[in-house]
């Protein structure tokens, strides 16, 4: 069940990120739980094996980076020591773990993808050359060229990203899209939401009961009369509804509550619902549209999306699960978010 909402620009716009649910995903099967297959005579700066490659600390930096630029223009600078746990482990580390994962991900995708043939073509290439200038001028004075963070090692990373993306298209070519409308149909509708319950004094939650209850039932009644009666819903509903989030929303099937998602669904256009009793609230439902064209068609692409992650998650799980990952922790611990720290 969707409700409106702003929608918030994506925290990582130097770098081309793909699917980070992957990308998080990945943390659950652990990164140095493989077996080491001989001992790794590191090249100087590398920071991290995959398979027969090593991987250069200064993109590693770039990463970090790109995450600390956007976290620190949303929350600030002291959101790296804000602690996420009782162990002590602070943002900075979980944000620094899971951008080690990605930096894997994108490795081991992008191995498997020569594996498949699967290369950029001569546009994606300009592409990335043009992301590459684009991003190596926001570096005029920064701390990353200090370190000898160059054009080549930002283009490998563009080109890295957009081969992951792609190898994700070409592998789940064959998911099945065939996505019946009855699946995903998606309704529109208005909703006055009136709670059942009171907060005492002392904060704490309280059942209506006797006299009060009753005057609850009849304002509630009142109201369902008053929506049957009226040609502007959504004005009644503003002006008394309790829950400001359920007075535009959007769904379907598996969106709702099972105690009542058949009767919400069931509601044609125009129609207004019984009043209907939660844990919680009273809802009186008005169908604005029993079938969202537009709303349905971005279900039915959610929909595909979800099923290509899930087989490209499979896919992934085989690829990682086959290749040696080892990490170098003095180069990789030495990293951070404060890059005048690293050196």
């Amino acid at each position: 069940m969707s409700r409106r909402k702003n929608k918030k620009s994506s925290v990582w716009p130097k770098i081309i990120i793909f699917v980070v649910i992957l990308v998080l995903a990945a943390v659950i099967f652990g990164r140095r739980g493989e077996e080491k297959e001989e001992e790794t005579v590191w090249t100087e700066g590398s920071m991290l094996r995959i398979g027969d490659t090593q991987v250069d600390y200064r993109e590693g930096m770039v990463y970090l980076n790109a995450v600390q630029q956007d976290y620190e223009k949303y929350y600030g600078s002291d959101i790296w020591k804000y602690a996420v746990d009782a162990l002590g482990n602070t943002m900075g580390d979980v944000l620094k773990e899971q951008t080690l994962e990605q930096i894997i991900y994108i490795k081991v995708v992008c191995q498997r993808a020569s594996e498949l043939g699967i290369v950029l073509s001569e546009e994606e290439l300009q592409t990335v050359d043009a992301q590459t200038d684009a991003y190596m001028e926001t570096l005029k004075e920064s701390d990353l060229l200090l370190h000898g963070v160059n054009a080549d090692i930002v283009r490998r990373i563009y080109s890295d990203n957009l081969l992951a993306r792609k190898t994700f298209e070409v592998t789940t070519l064959n998911v099945d899209t065939d996505i019946p409308d009855e699946e995903a149909a998606q309704h529109r509708f208005q909703t006055i939401a009136i709670r059942n319950f009171k907060i005492d004094a002392s904060g704490n939650r309280v059942s209506y009961e006797g006299k009060e209850l009753e005057e609850l039932t009849a304002r509630v009644e009142g109201l369902r009369t008053k929506a049957l009666e009226t040609d502007d819903f959504y004005k009644l509903a503003a002006a008394n509804t309790e829950d400001s989030t359920m007075l535009e929303i959007t769904g379907g099937k598996g969106d709702f509550p099972e105690e009542y998602e058949k009767t919400v669904l069931s509601l044609k256009t125009g129609e207004v619902s019984e009043v209907i009793k939660t844990t919680d609230y009273y809802y009186i439902f008005y169908c604005v549209r029993d079938f969202d064209i537009d709303a349905t068609h971005e279900k039915k692409e959610e929909i595909i999306a979800t099923r290509q992650e899930e087989e490209f998650r499979t896919r992934y799980q085989e690829w990682r699960s086959m290749t040696h990952i080892e990490v170098n922790e003095e180069v990789w611990g030495a990293l951070d978010f404060d890059m005048e720290s690293v050196g």
